[in-house]
């Protein structure tokens, strides 16, 4: 840092003589010198920290600050060192002349290279600047010659962006409703429209989120700034079981539903539960039958058994009588 300083002989002026490196400092510097705090100084600005022995291609030789710095005060020093002279011709070189075709094209080509960016009258052309250009036109031609990419245009990017999110919004099966901070709807699409029986997108839009949906899920995210994921609630007014996400965006304010009808499917899974349940009932009712006709065999078993021992008993009396007479 400060190579070139060392190599000059500065005569004694009053001014005092400082490097600076690194973009942040320089930039630092060089608005101290636009506020008129820096009086009377010579500056050797580098962007590069350490100025070149910290330049983006000293990465490959295996970057070392302190023993590159140690190069730059040995050979930027007051003495001369030697050398080795270079051949005759060794910094001469020949350059050929390559051309600049100014190809220029017609207008039916500038008005195709237009079309793409949806310049399709006159007054689409906004002659913005943007894009480095004075006039859309100039940066057509810029297009046709291989100068500037056609995608170089701010509010063809910007439209084409807008366009995408709204093909998004109107074409997904979920409901996509947005909310400012206050709880004011900014955004409803046609499917969340659907599912909350909304007739026109205007009724609603910057309407309390209260006459519409309960706003407690979103008044959570707010105050635990955390996002809410697939939350399943009946809303009886709609008469449908919705799957909720809410997302706050910090950045912009804003808090972002995504509402999904499994009406279909929460009746689909009750239904298998109460067919679970019935099974169920069903089958303790066999058990029990079951249980209660084993019952009663083992009683009947019971009884004839007694029976027989009684019989038998009486039997062998009877013949152990006989033989004693």
């Amino acid at each position: 840092m400060g190579g070139i300083l060392k190599t000059m002989d500065i005569p004694e002026t009053g001014h005092t003589c400082l490097s600076v490196d690194g973009t942040e400092n320089c930039r630092a510097a060089l608005e101290d010198i636009a506020a008129g705090n820096i009086k009377n100084c010579f500056l050797e600005m580098s962007a590069c920290a350490g100025s070149c022995i910290g330049g983006p291609v000293m990465e490959k030789y295996n970057n070392s600050p302190v023993r590159h710095y140690q190069a730059v005060t040995t050979y930027a020093g007051k003495r001369d060192f030697a050398v080795d002279s270079l051949s005759e011709g060794a910094l001469t070189r020949r350059h050929g002349y390559i051309g600049v075709p100014n190809v220029v094209p017609s207008e039916s080509e500038i008005r195709e290279i237009l079309a793409k960016t949806g310049k399709l009258k006159p007054e689409d052309e906004l002659n913005c600047g943007s894009c480095g250009y004075n006039t859309c036109r100039e940066k057509a031609i810029a297009v046709y010659r291989g100068k500037a990419d056609i995608s170089m245009c701010l509010p063809f990017l910007m439209e084409k962006t807008e366009r995408f999110s709204n093909n998004i919004l109107r074409h997904t099966p979920n409901g996509i409703l947005v909310v400012n901070e206050d709880l004011e709807v900014q955004q409803v699409n046609a499917a969340a429209m659907s599912m909350l029986h909304i007739r026109q997108e205007g009724d609603v839009l910057g309407e309390q989120l209260i006459r519409i949906m309960d706003p407690q899920p979103f008044l959570n995210a707010l105050d635990n700034g955390k996002s809410i994921r697939e939350q399943r609630d009946y809303y009886a007014e709609y008469n449908k079981y919705l799957e909720l996400t809410i997302v706050h965006d910090r950045t912009t304010h804003i808090l972002i539903a995504i509402l999904r009808d499994v009406t279909t499917e929460e009746e689909s899974r009750r239904e298998k539960e109460l067919i679970s349940r019935q099974t169920v009932e069903i089958a303790d009712r066999v058990v029990e039958k079951q249980m209660r006709v084993v019952q009663e065999i083992a009683s009947l078993l019971g009884e004839t058994t007694a029976e027989t021992k009684i019989a038998l008993t009486k039997l062998k009396e009877s013949i152990t009588n006989a033989e004693n007479e």
